[in-house]
């Protein structure tokens, strides 16, 4: 069997890029739009542009836009996996070009207001040529080589175990129906793992579909164990044992025996069968085990995907205020750095905990996932750090919100918060803030990294010993 060569992502392409980028850009116009409207209306009041003509537009823009979205309907299941998954970068980028052309702006006192559309308009541009050329990221191979990669070994060698079995002509029926199971097990895994022309599927961004794929593979080897000859059977018996010994499984004890048990009942005459379905319930036994930890990182990875382009996006519109008030260019550039300060600190220590607790298994992208979130959460405890600082020792215990005093360009106050020529110290205040979400962040990672352990202790005691 030769190795499945890699499609061409333009074999049979189900979609059409042009109406992908029509619509994202339309979109864009759209929102940009909103934002312009908004900002006609808070910061600059009055018949700066009539609300029916910009309501008009914003329906004109959204129609169209899902005229060209659903141009594309045949690409929508991952086309919205795509979006989703790189979406977590866009606030980050309308922030980075919002502040980059804030900060240049060669007249400070006027178009303070569009510049925060043009920030919006920029970072969902790039989004779009990203969603386009990670659209080969939708296939298997591209999305995780190596998980593709040892599925693929997998089912070469399931394809060599069942063709050794072709010898034999008729099976009793318990066994043919084994056979049958196992047909249809293969047929699954070689049409998603060597498709004939390139398909783009959501599974593969989501890395669901990975998990699928083993699911299939572990449903195929236990029903193999119904039809293989005795001596393998006894070996895989002794695998099982190793998979066992040390796991976190509750009922390994009683797995252990159930397998002495199956292996005195193999090979003999009443009750060989017996014997091999009973082996067979144990292997199931443990497969679900390590899929469903498996699915659990898949499903943390994905929720923190989300959870990271949720607070991205609720923390954009402060920057955007800040924008539209028309704070000082210094005063947003020193935020700026704070933010970065706190946000680079916060992902070596992110790093480092990584470095304690070596991933020696599949952990489906979860490890960038937490890299992502622990920035974004570290920038933003920076910046708010800076803040809750400043104002306790400016005010003293006793004092009161309202006593701040943000009138005329921002106010003193916040002058001198987010000033570095005037206050250098608050950078190391943003540093040690930014340390802070790792406490949060903690204890919503004690799930993932417990399923993790629980799988890498499942292994055989190869896997079990390998170094950190």
């Amino acid at each position: 069997m030769q190795n499945p060569s890699l499609p061409d992502p333009k074999d049979g392409q189900p979609w059409r890029p042009s109406s992908l980028f029509v619509a994202i850009c339309l979109l864009a116009v759209a929102v940009v739009a909103v934002t312009l409207v908004g900002a006609a209306i808070v910061v600059a009041p009055g018949p700066v542009l009539a609300p029916s003509i910009a309501v008009f537009e914003l329906v004109v823009l959204f129609g169209a836009s899902l005229f060209a979205v659903l141009d594309a309907r045949r690409a929508w299941d991952f086309v919205t996996a795509l979006t989703v998954m790189t979406a977590t970068a866009v606030p980050g980028l309308a922030a980075a070009f919002s502040v980059a052309v804030y900060v240049w702006n060669p007249d400070p006192d006027h178009w303070h207001v569009w510049l925060v559309g043009i920030g919006i308009l920029a970072a969902i541009l790039v989004w779009s040529f990203v969603i386009y050329f990670s659209r080969v990221y939708a296939q298997p191979q591209r999305a995780n080589p190596r998980a593709y990669a040892e599925l693929v070994l997998h089912l070469e060698e399931l394809e060599a175990r069942v063709s050794a079995l072709l010898t034999v002509s008729a099976w009793p029926p318990a066994q043919a129906a084994a056979r049958q199971a196992i047909d249809v097990q293969l047929a699954a895994l070689d049409a998603a793992l060597r498709p004939t022309r390139a398909r783009l599927e959501a599974r593969w961004v989501h890395s669901t579909g990975y998990v699928d794929l083993w699911n299939r593979v572990h449903r195929a080897e236990e029903s193999l164990m119904m039809l293989e000859p005795d001596w393998r059977l006894r070996n895989s018996a002794a695998t099982d044992r190793l998979m066992i010994k040390d796991s976190a499984m509750r009922n390994g004890a009683k797995l252990d025996k159930l397998l002495t048990t199956a292996c005195a009942m193999i090979g003999t005459e009443a009750n060989d069968l017996e014997g091999r379905d009973l082996l067979r319930r144990v292997r199931r036994a443990i497969n679900e085990y390590r899929d469903a930890r498996a699915d659990g990182l898949v499903r943390a990875r994905n929720n923190m995907l989300k959870t990271t382009l949720v607070t991205g996006l609720l923390a954009y519109p402060a920057l955007a205020l800040a924008l539209m008030m028309g704070i000082s260019r210094f005063t947003i550039a020193s935020a700026a750095a704070l933010f970065l300060v706190s946000a680079v600190v916060g992902l070596f220590k992110r790093l480092y905990d990584e470095a304690r607790t070596p991933t020696i298994i599949e952990d489906y992208g979860l490890a960038t996932a937490r890299l992502l979130q622990a920035a974004l959460a570290s920038g933003l405890a920076g910046i708010a750090g800076v803040f809750l600082v400043a104002m306790l020792a400016t005010l003293g215990p006793n004092a009161s919100i309202s006593q701040l005093n943000c009138g005329g360009d921002a106010g003193p106050m916040l002058l001198q918060m987010y000033d570095l020529s005037k206050d250098p110290f608050a950078l190391l205040v943003a540093a040690s803030f930014g340390l802070t979400p790792s406490l949060i962040l903690r204890r919503l990672h004690e799930g993932p990294e417990r399923w993790a352990a629980e799988f890498a202790s499942s292994e055989t005691t190869a896997a079990k010993d390998k170094p950190e």
